[in-house]
């Protein structure tokens, strides 16, 4: 029936059919344009999202360890080296991880076993300071050895750094 248009496609020819049906009595012509234009936009959204698909399952899924954190580059830092921590990872990279899954493949986010779910999970488990560590400002975020899990606190001003780049 849609002629393998993808579901994002679809959904921008809808949102065009809306914006022309929303119009006082829109002349015919109006109509024709505004079909016109939701198809074009629908296919410029299903190319897109299907690159946001393939970025998601050949370059950010390999990415997840087997810690469940995601560890968006080997060579980490200046400040870390190949550590995992908030303001390389989480805040430049949550974001879009996030986002792609939601609109491509919403099963990566299943909170039954669905990776991207479970990076979220992995790193309020692994990448925080509380107080049974000692550290009397609960829970805030520290860079994090990817394979061995080993915290590192260098300082207060590095630490509240990562954590405002990270809100």
């Amino acid at each position: 029936m849609n002629d393998g248009i993808g579901p994002g496609a679809l959904a921008a020819a809808a949102f065009g059919l809306m914006l022309a049906a929303t119009r006082a009595e829109p002349a015919e012509a109006d109509l024709d344009v505004a079909l016109q234009r939701a198809r074009k936009s629908s296919e410029i959204a299903g190319y897109t999202l299907g690159k946001v698909k393939r970025w998601l399952h050949e370059v950010a899924l390999p990415k997840i360890n087997d810690n469940d954190l995601y560890v968006a580059h080997q060579g980490g830092s200046g400040r870390y080296k190949s550590w995992w921590n908030y303001d390389d990872t989480a805040a430049d990279c949550y974001p879009f991880l996030f986002w792609g899954a939601y609109y491509t493949d919403i099963d990566q986010l299943d909170p039954d076993g669905g990776p991207v779910h479970a990076v979220l999970l992995a790193e309020q488990r692994h990448a925080n300071l509380n107080q049974t560590e000692g550290m009397a400002f609960g829970r805030v975020p520290t860079a994090v050895n990817p394979d061995t899990l080993e915290k590192e606190f260098k300082s207060y001003t590095d630490t509240m750094f990562a954590a405002s780049e990270y809100v």
